[in-house]
């Protein structure tokens, strides 16, 4: 995922509550370095952690944070 289309995840992300926090709940690396929620299908192995989700749910968080920040 370039940077432009985790931008915009992050924002979709950011303007849905709780959503940032659930995905990082759910996104998790199972011990060996994948993300026990993204699986590259059927039986094959998992995509390696951090994966997009987690990078956009963090960016999103941060924008969240922002958007809190007074001015």
């Amino acid at each position: 995922m370039n940077r432009r289309d985790l931008a915009v995840l992050a924002e979709f992300i950011a303007n849905q509550p709780g959503t940032s926090v659930r995905l990082l709940r759910e996104h998790r690396d199972d011990g060996t370095g994948r993300c026990r929620r993204c699986s590259a299908g059927g039986q094959g192995p998992h995509y390696p952690w951090p994966c997009a989700m987690v990078r956009a749910a963090d960016a999103a968080q941060r924008i969240e944070h922002r958007r809190r920040r007074p001015t």
